[in-house]
């Protein structure tokens, strides 16, 4: 959490998301290696499209998470991700319906976890806040912020 011109911003436990990525996009690579490796007949080309697809992915998705950030302002939650394709939402507290905390098994690990957020008018969860220290504080305070509106 970092406090800025008072408003309360959030931004994620960047580890702790790099380790579900490294692993996840880890097994693609040496899935999509393996078979083309395979299929090329070559074990060491295989081993370079993994090791090439993995460090790839996990830079993006680092430069990514190093880019989102959720600013909790007077009136409302402004969210903001993204390095190449950059997403930004506002969601007013007032249409806030609940709020619900989640933590992984590897978030649990790291010390994070996931606060996701639901509006009225909407069936999804329209916004997650991922990978946060503290989570259970960090919830805390945001129903703290949002129901004082």
């Amino acid at each position: 959490m970092k406090q800025s011109n008072q408003d309360y911003v959030l931004t994620p436990n960047i580890p702790s998301a790099m380790f579900g990525n490294l692993i996840g996009f880890g097994i693609i690579g040496l899935i999509v290696g393996s078979a083309l490796g395979f299929i090329l007949e070559s074990l060491l080309l295989g081993t370079g499209i993994f090791v090439v697809f993995t460090a790839i992915t996990n830079i993006f998705g680092y430069f990514s998470l190093k880019s989102t950030e959720y600013r909790f302002e007077p009136k409302q939650m402004e969210y903001r991700e993204g390095f190449l394709n950059i997403t930004q939402s506002n969601v007013s507290y007032n249409r806030i319906t609940d709020l619900s905390l989640r933590q992984s098994v590897t978030q649990r690990l790291f010390g994070t976890g996931t606060i996701l957020v639901n509006t009225a008018g909407s069936d999804a969860r329209e916004l997650r806040i991922s990978y946060i220290d503290n989570s259970e504080q960090e919830f805390e305070n945001i129903k703290q912020i949002t129901q004082e509106i």
